[in-house]
């Protein structure tokens, strides 16, 4: 009688070495490293929660995240970040987007762009939305 062999998993090309990890003490490693990472993503968002909620109290006194400004067409997105805010802090989601403007991307995307503002310039640039919120 042959006895049943368990075949090997392939090495993933991804780099998750995790799926040969042999011992206890390989695997309790790994476990800490991820323990680690999730403690500085935790860390991280309780960072900028404030600051996105604070976004989005700017948002509501400012445009739709999908639409054009109805007043002035150079303003786009929830934000209504005009094009030269979205160069100088979005340059990576205009290259991904293929130059489109921010009321045809994600809100994610927006935030992350406003976000990115805020780090650089405050709550200036958004002075009526950012004073009706309280932030100025």
């Amino acid at each position: 009688m042959r006895k049943a062999r368990r075949a090997a998993l392939p090495i993933p090309r991804h780099g998750h070495a995790e799926r040969h990890a042999v011992t206890r003490a390989d695997l309790v490693e790994i476990l800490d490293k991820w323990d680690r990472r999730l403690d500085h993503y935790r860390a991280a968002y309780a960072r900028r929660r404030p600051v996105l909620s604070n976004l989005l109290c700017i948002h509501t006194y400012e445009g739709s995240w999908d639409a054009v400004s109805e007043t002035v067409p150079t303003y786009y997105g929830g934000l209504q970040m005009d094009s030269t805010f979205e160069a100088a802090y979005g340059a990576d989601v205009l290259a991904y987007r293929d130059g489109a403007h921010a009321n045809l991307w994600p809100k994610h995307d927006q935030l992350m762009v406003g976000y990115r503002g805020y780090r650089a310039r405050g709550y200036t640039p958004w002075p009526v939305a950012a004073a009706a919120c309280g932030l100025l």
